[in-house]
């Protein structure tokens, strides 16, 4: 087993070096405290794909993960910077914040979501329920989105039922998304759909694809 120290010194020799794929995850990027580094570098990387794939007719779009942790203004301004350099319209981008932890409103991370929103960029709650965010939590984030961690989607129970209707419910009120996560058979995309979720996600559509991946089932479309 390689040791979390000689992976932190690999993730970030290959991120200054310009290898890493955006197709990974990185564990042990937040404990080693470079994850505003590496989420900026990821949406770089995935920015500038989806800017091709647009330019061959595959009207995608985009959604990148970033943490709270290191959510600030410094990650908007690299956003926005690279929106601009692409000439990307950021209507076609969504900026996921993981919600494990669960986003703290803090005033610099507030900032950075309100500058992202006010040009157009989506802002989606990754994860909901994997953490401690409450409905009224959500209800003060100016946000278009929010993802149902699959640990409560997954389950077929009434407190599963009332929790999830809480958010549906609120969706209602100020124009939210609701998006089902661990989507992994037509039961599931049933209960969702049953439960009013508008959107889901999971292997039922098929697992990560790699950029070269991606490119040959586009080539197929």
């Amino acid at each position: 087993m390689v040791s979390s120290p000689q992976l932190t010194r690999d993730l970030r020799a290959a991120l200054s070096a310009g290898e890493l794929s955006v197709a990974f995850q990185p564990p042990l990027a937040e404990e080693a405290e470079f994850l505003d580094e590496m989420d900026a570098h990821v949406f770089a990387r995935a920015a500038a794909q989806l800017v091709q794939w647009r330019a061959e007719g595959h009207l995608l779009s985009l959604a990148v993960n970033a943490s709270p942790a290191h959510f600030s203004s410094d990650y908007a301004h690299a956003v926005l910077a690279r929106l601009d350099e692409l000439d990307l319209d950021p209507a076609v981008v969504t900026i996921e914040i993981t919600e494990a932890p669960s986003p703290q409103l803090r005033p610099p991370m507030l900032a950075a979501i309100q500058s992202l929103h006010a040009v157009g960029v989506a802002i989606s709650v990754d994860d909901y329920a994997a953490g401690d965010t409450t409905v009224a939590m959500l209800e003060a984030i100016p946000i278009d989105e929010v993802k149902i961690d699959r640990s409560l989607t997954q389950r077929t129970d009434a407190a599963a039922d009332d929790a999830i209707a809480a958010v549906v419910e609120s969706s209602g009120d100020h124009g939210w998304r609701v998006v089902a996560e661990g989507i992994e058979t037509i039961a599931d995309l049933e209960r969702s759909r049953a439960r009013g979720c508008h959107r889901g996600q999971g292997y039922l559509w098929g697992f990560p694809l790699s950029a070269g991946e991606m490119d040959t089932r586009l080539a197929r479309v």
